[in-house]
């Protein structure tokens, strides 16, 4: 990777976290999912025998990084879509347009 791709990688990467940290202290939905959501974990953990405790948690590894993967792109085609935007709000500002 070069410079500018570990700087926006580095900048996305602060920015979902900040977004993350907000939703979990200030989105009652999100907060209020994600409760069912390690509720539902826990039983599932609980109700499972010891020796599929491993594959569940492989499970929740990978939904994880699924997660991860997809918010990384969303994130970063949403600062595409907003650049391409500008760009052309400044064309149509000028009278660049065809």
């Amino acid at each position: 990777m070069n410079t500018l791709e570990n700087t926006l990688q580095q900048l996305t990467d602060e920015r979902s976290n900040h977004i993350s940290t907000y939703l979990k202290s200030h989105h009652d939905q999100f907060k209020t999912l994600s409760h069912k959501c390690t509720d539902y974990f826990n039983i599932l953990k609980t109700t499972l025998p010891e020796d599929a405790h491993d594959l569940l948690f492989q499970y929740e590894d990978l939904v994880n990084y699924l997660h991860s993967i997809s918010q990384d792109f969303i994130y970063k085609q949403g600062l595409k879509d907003g650049a391409q935007l500008l760009k052309l709000l400044s064309c149509k500002q000028s009278g660049d347009l065809p």
